[in-house]
């Protein structure tokens, strides 16, 4: 019964059970799956999913068996490999962003427009009523099938620069910036000026080290650069 759940009570107990789950099964596993993600090993979304699938584990006695797989497993392409891998049916779970989904479901871009939720108690509370009900009905058309409750976030926004500081929206005229796929994010930079280039994320750091780009604009929480002068 999922009556009264949310995002926020799923993770609240995922995270309060995740250390201490030890799954006994009394059956031989019935269903086996694989869950993709493009985050390291070591960061908060791999040890929520982890948790999440050992909690199923528990529950169903050791019948699902499911195994996380960081970084999309090392695929060559990224999300974006994953997520035609997804659609082909040939992995069944992926946990992914909105602007990635918008390249096959374009409503799901609203997720990622730019200043529109204050806050991320005010983007989960959208994203829990109308609004993710009409982009999982959209994605379910699409062969997509968008979880009720059990998201996951990475964070507010934020961009990273390599040359200079990021004071006002004049800092990023004629800076080479790192952005996800989607159309929104490169109308977005692209009105202050920058020259968005589309980089998946397993590649934002050698994108940033060859000079193929100046600045990225990504999740504090999720980036893997450890060498940016502002946030």
């Amino acid at each position: 019964m999922t009556k009264g759940w949310t995002r926020r009570t799923v993770l609240a107990g995922a995270a309060a059970v995740g250390s201490t789950i030890i799954v006994k099964p009394t059956h031989a596993a019935e269903y086996k799956f694989s869950q993709y993600h493009n985050q390291a090993d070591t960061g908060p979304l791999h040890r929520n999913l982890t948790a999440m699938w050992a909690a199923i584990a528990a529950e169903t006695q050791g019948r699902v068996e499911t195994t996380v797989y960081a970084e999309n497993n090392k695929l060559p392409g990224g999300d974006a490999d994953a997520l035609k891998l997804l659609i082909a049916g040939e992995i069944p779970f992926f946990t992914l962003m909105g602007g990635i989904i918008g390249t096959v479901v374009p409503v799901a871009e609203a997720q990622q427009l730019p200043f529109a939720f204050k806050s991320a108690a005010e983007a989960h509370k959208v994203i829990d009523g109308e609004l993710g009900k009409y982009i999982g009905d959209e994605m379910a058309l699409k062969g997509m099938h968008l979880f009720p409750v059990a998201g996951f976030d990475n964070g507010m926004r934020q961009v990273a620069s390599i040359p200079r500081p990021i004071v006002t929206p004049e800092d990023l005229a004629g800076m080479k910036i790192r952005v996800p796929p989607g159309q929104m994010m490169l109308d977005t930079f692209g009105a202050f000026g920058a020259e968005p280039v589309t980089t998946s994320a397993n590649k934002i750091y050698d994108a940033l080290k060859t000079g193929k780009v100046d600045a990225q604009e990504i999740p504090w929480r999720s980036s893997r650069v450890s060498s940016s002068t502002n946030w």
